[in-house]
């Protein structure tokens, strides 16, 4: 790299998506650029022993060194680092990292920065990429299953005197949970509810009321394992006082006709049928659709073997991680409460989801350029509005807060994406 009075640059390190620039601008600029930011700071410097605006500009560079040094760096090096960029035709992904510069009066200023840019995909293999979408069939039980899990939402429930609980018995119950090695109570709940032989208990209470009175008390110990998602109960054992309070037998709708009436807008109960097994088919295809996708990506990425900038993945998974922790706070859970081992496992698993992901993406940008697809303003205004629906806004509202805050090309982007893999699949002949 020559010095001369034009900005000099040249890419030091090539690796992966990662590019390291070494710049130099030349001294003209650098004086030039340096006497400005002193004589606006020599106007309004006070310094011991002179007038406001009166003290020497070497006084001035002297006790002002390191601050003017940081507003001259702030101030030229955005630019030159703009240039270069262009120079070279570099696609970047996200700002530049200042990694080292060299600053003396009267000389060019020399620094280094790396950058990360977008994978060059020159072909992408997918036109012999073959996935098969399995068969799906909705069996008569299957609708049988959920007929009865309706007719249990609109069950009553009576109560029970004089017998037990036994199974399908809805319970009200009092209970503690405490460490046994130290008797320190964790939890205490009062009238929590549950229904037998359903599963809605850990095996030990489940089996423990069965046979229990209303007011009986028992207490029941509980091993559990050394990877229980919960740490402070992991590999401890732990002793539940539980009081049965409240029996109820629940009393289930007679299976007809006018049961089909109560449960929606159905005539008879071969319509309520019909309209389960419909749906139970429409969630079985859209599992199996869901799938092929998912192999088809593992497949296009396996064929197309492409590094991606990290930055872009980190990012990725970091909306991940913060997706799963909300969905956790919404079942009343944190991630701090939770086994180590298993958030380890976990954050890793969405680390490598995310790098599928971004590797997807630029795929599917290359894809969607070579076979021209597209998306359409009217497509970005339906997907909006199925928002809208669920959100329960209005659809102008709704996407002026989206133009707002910046989510209408990330909402262009997922949709491009599905578009890419609908075309892939009818490639793969499933």
């Amino acid at each position: 790299m020559r010095k001369g009075k034009k900005m000099q640059a040249e890419i030091t390190n090539i690796e992966g998506c990662n590019r390291k620039l070494k710049i130099q601008i030349p001294k003209e600029k650098v004086a030039e650029e340096y006497d400005s930011l002193v004589k606006k700071v020599s106007a309004e410097a006070k310094i011991k022993g002179f007038r406001k605006g009166k003290a020497p500009k070497d006084v001035v560079k002297r006790y002002y060194k390191d601050a003017l040094e940081s507003d001259l760096i702030k101030r030229i090096i955005p630019s030159a680092c703009e240039e270069a960029i262009k120079n070279f035709n570099l696609d970047v992904v996200g700002n530049y990292m200042l990694e080292d510069y060299v600053f003396q009066e009267g000389e060019p200023l020399e620094f280094v920065i790396n950058v990360e840019v977008k994978p060059e995909i020159d072909n992408v293999n997918y036109k012999d990429i073959k996935v098969e979408k399995k068969e799906v069939e909705v069996k008569e039980e299957e609708v049988d299953e959920t007929i009865e899990r309706l007719r249990d939402s609109h069950s009553e429930l009576k109560p029970v005197e004089g017998r037990a609980a036994k199974e399908g018995d809805s319970v009200v119950f009092d209970f503690s949970l405490s460490l046994a090695e130290d008797n320190k109570e964790l939890i205490s709940t009062r009238e929590s509810k549950a229904t037998l032989g359903r599963k809605e208990l850990i095996e030990e209470l489940e089996e423990a009321f069965i046979g229990m009175n209303k007011e009986e008390k028992k207490e029941v110990s509980v091993k559990y394992p050394e990877d229980y998602h919960q740490k402070e109960l992991a590999g401890k054992e732990a002793i539940f006082k539980i009081k049965l309070k409240e029996i109820h037998e629940k009393i289930m709708p007679d299976l007809d006709d006018e049961f089909a009436k109560d449960v929606g807008e159905y005539n008879t109960l071969e319509e309520l049928k019909k309209d389960i097994r419909e749906k139970i088919l429409k969630n079985k295809e859209d599992a199996a659709l869901s799938d092929a996708q998912k192999e088809l990506v593992e497949k296009l990425i396996e064929a197309n073997p492409i590094s991606v900038p990290k930055s872009l993945v980190e990012d990725e998974a970091k909306s991940m991680i913060k997706n799963w922790e909300n969905n956790l706070k919404r079942m009343g859970t944190k991630i701090s409460d939770l086994n180590e081992n298993e958030v380890i496992g976990f954050v890793n698993e969405i680390e490598k989801e995310a790098e599928k992901k971004v590797k997807m993406s630029f795929l599917a940008e290359k894809i969607a350029s070579v076979e021209k697809i597209e998306v359409e303003e009217k497509e970005v205004d339906e997907e909006i509005k199925k928002h809208a629906e669920a959100y329960k806004k209005e659809f102008e509202q709704l996407k002026r807060d989206y133009e707002k805050i910046g989510v209408l090309p990330y909402l262009k982007k997922a949709i491009l994406e599905e578009k890419v893999l609908n075309f892939l699949l009818g490639y793969s002949n499933i």
